[in-house]
């Protein structure tokens, strides 16, 4: 069953919001990063599960983390690898920030997207992260949380959510935070949409199988 409710709101920006470079051209209008062509390999290989199960307290959404693949994230957005590609956006100038991000939930309380921009993530120190998105053809009304999918890249892989790809913050895999950078516009919050399950009672649990990986 979708969610047939929405809730917007409730979106904070952390981190540092000081312009920096980091190694990338970062202009008012673009960012320049290097993405991967994704040749080669069958798309389907290693995309994630979804199960659900159905219980009085609600609906629950059972998610299984997969290895990162270029292939598998095309949907979503890109892994970035030797090859080159823009960042896109509407209005706004893209800044570079230190962002500072927590261990991964075991529940996924809220998903959301911004309409006007990709975003571009960097980890730094080589920590693995796990990444949660769903397809930008998901609507707000009418979410249907079963197409939610999950990642962990294994910190040497740089990766850009595209435009209204539903997603949360990537989260630290195996220690209590991890360092990022995050490449996005100013303002963005006028262009999120945001969903919290709990309104919608709908739980969303995330499994990670490490020796699967």
């Amino acid at each position: 069953m979708p969610i047939r409710a929405t809730s917007a709101g409730r979106v904070a920006s952390r981190g540092c919001r000081n312009r920096a470079e980091f190694g990338l051209h970062v202009t008012a209008k673009r960012v320049r990063a290097k993405v991967a062509t994704g040749r080669g390999r069958d798309c389907s290989e290693g995309l994630p599960i979804m199960t659900t199960q159905t219980a009085d307290t609600g609906r629950h959404v059972i998610v299984h983390a997969t290895r990162l693949t270029a292939e598998a994230f095309q949907p979503y957005g890109r892994v970035i690898s030797t090859a080159r590609a823009d960042l896109t956006r509407k209005d706004g100038d893209f800044t570079a920030r230190l962002h500072v991000s927590h261990r991964v939930p075991a529940v996924i309380e809220n998903i959301n997207r911004h309409m006007d921009h990709s975003q571009l993530f960097i980890p730094l120190g080589g920590a693995p992260v796990v990444i949660v998105v769903a397809p930008p053809d998901q609507p707000m009304v009418g979410f249907d949380p079963t197409t939610i999918v999950a990642f962990v890249a294994d910190g040497t892989q740089a990766f850009t959510f595209e435009a209204g790809t539903w997603h949360i913050e990537p989260r630290a895999l195996v220690s209590d935070t991890c360092n990022l950078i995050n490449v996005q516009t100013r303002g963005y919050e006028r262009h999120t949409e945001l969903i919290w399950f709990a309104e919608h009672h709908v739980n969303v649990a995330l499994t990670i199988d490490l020796a699967g990986l």
